[in-house]
C-alpha cells in the first residue's frame, strides 16, 4: 500500500505546470567514509568478532569511488520523481590496528584487544562495494522566472542490491571475487543549480547501509555490515 501511494503521489503534477515527463541522468564522484563496525569471522572451530573496526578511506584511489543515476520526474514542475542508481564505493579493514576481540579462535575462548592482522592480514572491497538502487526523490520548486527557480534542493530515498568484490587474506590463504551479497538501503539530500540550458550541478550527501551476506574467507566466511557517509559532486543533464 505504501508503494502504491508514492506511485500515485509521483504520477501528479502541479496545477497548469508542464506534464511532460522530464529525464535526467547525473554522473558523480565524492569522498565515502566508512563507520567503525564489528566484523565477525566464522570458520571450523573459530568463531570471532572483532569489535568497531575502522575502515580506510581511499575514495581518490583506483578505482575511485563514484555513481552513476538515471530518471524521470513526472513533468517538467512535478516535485516528485523515480530512478536508478549504480554506486561504486569501497571498504578497506585497516588491520593494522587493535580492536577487541571476543569469541571462539581454534576451539579456545578468546577476549581481549589485538591486532586484527594477528588473524586477518587483510580484508577489503577496493574492487567495490556496488550498490545497484531503485530510487524515489522529492524536490522542492520554487516561483517560476523567480532567481531562485535555478535550485533546487531534493530528498530522496532507495533500496536495492549490493555486489560486492571481496578480498581477503588469513595466514598464506587469499581469497577473492563478485558475489551477491544481499539487500543495501540509502537516504540523500542534496542541491541542484541549473548553470546553461539542460545542464546543472549539484552537491549531495549520502548515508548507505548494507548488511551482507557472509563473504568468503579463507577456510570460512566474514560477515559486515557496513553503514558510510558520503558526499558527492556531479553533474545533471536533463531532457
Amino acid at each position: 500500500m505504501a508503494t502504491a501511494a508514492i506511485l500515485l503521489c509521483a504520477l501528479q503534477t502541479e496545477p497548469g505546470g508542464d506534464d511532460r515527463p522530464q529525464f535526467f541522468f547525473s554522473v558523480y564522484g565524492g569522498a565515502e567514509f566508512t563507520v567503525d563496525s564489528d566484523l565477525d569471522l566464522r570458520r571450523p572451530g573459530t568463531d570471532l568478532t572483532f569489535e568497531d573496526v575502522p575502515w580506510e578511506n581511499r575514495s581518490f584511489r583506483a578505482p575511485p569511488y563514484y555513481g552513476l543515476r538515471a530518471g524521470i520526474f513526472f513533468g517538467a514542475r512535478s516535485a516528485w520523481g523515480i530512478g536508478l542508481e549504480f554506486i561504486h564505493a569501497k571498504v578497506i579493514a585497516e588491520v593494522e590496528e587493535v580492536v577487541r576481540v571476543s569469541g571462539m579462535r581454534d576451539g579456545l575462548p578468546v577476549d581481549g584487544d589485538e591486532r586484527i592482522d594477528q588473524t586477518i592480514a587483510s580484508f577489503e572491497l577496493t574492487h567495490g562495494l556496488n550498490f545497484v538502487f531503485a530510487n524515489a526523490m522529492y524536490r522542492f520548486l520554487f516561483e517560476e522566472e523567480s532567481f531562485w527557480s535555478r535550485f533546487e534542493p531534493y530528498l530522496g530515498a532507495g533500496m536495492g542490491i549490493v555486489i560486492p568484490h571481496a578480498e581477503a587474506s588469513i595466514g598464506t590463504e587469499s581469497t577473492g571475487g563478485y558475489v551477491f551479497g544481499g539487500l543495501g538501503y540509502q537516504a540523500f539530500a542534496g542541491l541542484s543549480a541549473l548553470v546553461a540550458g539542460p545542464v546543472a550541478v549539484f552537491v549531495e550527501v549520502k548515508i548507505t547501509y548494507a548488511d551482507l551476506d557472509p563473504l568468503d574467507a579463507p577456510g570460512g566466511t566474514i560477515r559486515v555490515a557496513p553503514v558510510a557517509h558520503q558526499v558527492a559532486f556531479g553533474i545533471t543533464v536533463r531532457i
